[in-house]
């Protein structure tokens, strides 16, 4: 009922005063109040794009609730463990690689996005319904040389998704080590066993749900990536290469949003036409989902 009522919303607010903005072109156009940012980025082309497989599964996942255990002593806190096994959806981490060509050596903010390809009937949505189904999965800063430069990147790093945060009971157990110095215990730093912050970005898209459930036989979804001119609003910006949290909230108070195009740019308004979609410096691939059972993947 809630997700209907927030699509009702859209439909009849959100998408009635998007399609009223001056549409995305090719090159830069010029309206009565203000310019419109272009989508061709000139010289540079992405030649292609390559995605490790991507694979779902349900693990079984432990959720501490040694906190919500009342005890009349708190010493009596130590010899409690509560813990209930719970499935959640996660998928197996991947690697893509993106080929950009290019005349000059440049600083670009390269995008990338989902999108189902598909309705439940097995037809293909058309082009605007692509776009306002299209999430972001990551967004990073990047240098490329003349010539071709290759771009890989781990889903883990994904500037959109964030770690499980840590339990109570994990919590407790490194600080009670640190006090006994066996062990130093930093708050919010990175974590050398997991290779993962330890909650240190406190809002994002849980990491395990970066992208959905998969099927048997694939679910097809089309993986789209763009490579933009990274142009900053203040020089001096603390997220040039790394943007933390900043894709889904926006920067902190007194701090200007790196980038100066919409943050939802280039897919939060409709196109002029699909000639101005297909821009060299867009590659769209489509790829396939799979579900497995824990078993297979354990196995694999």
């Amino acid at each position: 009922m809630y997700y209907s009522l927030v699509k009702k919303l859209f439909e009849s607010v959100v998408y009635k005063y998007v399609a009223k903005q001056p549409k995305y072109t090719y090159e830069t156009s010029q309206t009565f109040l203000h310019l419109v940012p272009q989508l061709a980025f000139p010289g540079i082309k992405v030649q292609g794009v390559e995605v490790d497989p991507l694979i779902t599964y349900f693990d079984d996942f432990e959720i501490n609730l040694d906190n919500v255990v009342s005890v009349n002593d708190p010493k009596d806190g130590e010899h409690v463990d509560f813990r209930v096994k719970q499935g959640r959806l996660n998928h197996k981490p991947f690697d893509y690689k993106v080929s950009v060509e290019s005349d000059k050596e440049t600083d670009v903010l390269i995008k990338v996005f989902i999108s189902p390809k598909y309705d439940s009937y097995g037809r293909e949505f058309d082009l605007d319904t692509k776009m306002f189904y299209a999430v972001e999965i990551d967004r990073f800063p990047a240098n490329v040389n003349v010539g071709t430069t290759v771009i890989e990147r781990n889903s883990l790093n994904s500037s959109v998704a964030v770690p499980d945060a840590p339990s109570f009971r994990y919590i407790l157990n490194k600080v009670d080590a640190a006090i006994e110095n066996k062990e130093d215990y930093f708050i919010d730093k990175v974590d050398v066993l997991f290779i993962l912050p330890q909650f240190a970005r406190y809002h994002g898209f849980p990491q395990r749900l970066l992208i959905p459930k998969g099927r048997k036989d694939g679910f097809p979804v089309e993986f789209a990536v763009v490579v933009l001119p990274f142009d900053q609003a203040d020089k001096d910006d603390l997220w040039k290469y790394d943007m933390g949290s900043v894709t889904l909230l926006g920067p902190p108070a007194n701090f200007k949003y790196p980038d100066s195009r919409p943050i939802d740019f280039p897919l939060d308004r409709p196109y002029r036409s699909a000639y101005d979609v297909f821009t060299p410096n867009t590659f769209v691939k489509t790829v396939s989902i799979f579900h497995k059972n824990l078993e297979e993947i354990n196995t694999v």
